[in-house]
């Protein structure tokens, strides 16, 4: 999936129970979240560093550390062993953007690492096998994608609406700011 993506739907859920009350959805709760459903995506940050360009051709970035849930699961157990109360809010982040890759991105996630080498991915066989840029040209033809750029834009908006505090507004703006790039 592409930034963007992987931050609207956890701030449109998110919104929407603040919205029917279920939570107060203050910064200490949404940030975390934000930068959670971000986080797994830091391997990109390497990939550059290493000089291979943010969209290497055969870099498979769902193949390592950041994209196992075991690397995760441990620290959200910590979390709310030690009540740290802004972590599970990280932590639930990370596990939207896994489960957002397992349906939506190539080779998708292995779950049972290490127990298991086996990818999950459930709706978008087509883009198996494609990486970096080649990726995004496959992706960008599919029906998710099409159904991503129109319904992104209004969950966004709508969060504006419904959550009408000026942090809330920036976060909504800085995703539509990713939307219109592309990100």
């Amino acid at each position: 999936m592409i930034l963007y993506e992987h931050v609207s739907y956890p701030l449109f859920l998110v919104g929407l129970a603040k919205f029917m009350g279920l939570i107060t959805g203050n910064p200490s709760q949404i940030i975390p979240l934000v930068i959670g459903s971000m986080f797994p995506d830091f391997d990109h940050i390497i990939n550059v560093l290493n000089k291979k360009g943010f969209h290497g051709d055969i870099w498979q970035h769902h193949k390592l550390a950041f994209h196992f849930p075991i690397f995760y699961l441990g620290g959200l157990i910590l979390s709310l062993i030690f009540r740290i109360s802004f972590l599970p809010w990280f932590f639930i982040g990370t596990l939207f953007h896994l489960f957002q890759d397992t349906f939506f991105c190539g080779e998708g996630i292995m779950w049972f690492f290490p127990l298991s080498r086996k990818m999950f991915n459930f709706f978008c066989e087509k883009t198996k096998g494609y990486h970096g840029w080649e990726w995004r040209k496959v992706y960008y033809k599919l029906k998710i994608f099409k159904f991503n750029r129109v319904f992104v834009p209004l969950i966004l908006i709508s969060q504006i609406i419904l959550i009408t505090e000026t942090w809330f507004t920036f976060l909504c703006i800085f995703c539509l700011f990713l939307w219109v790039i592309k990100l």
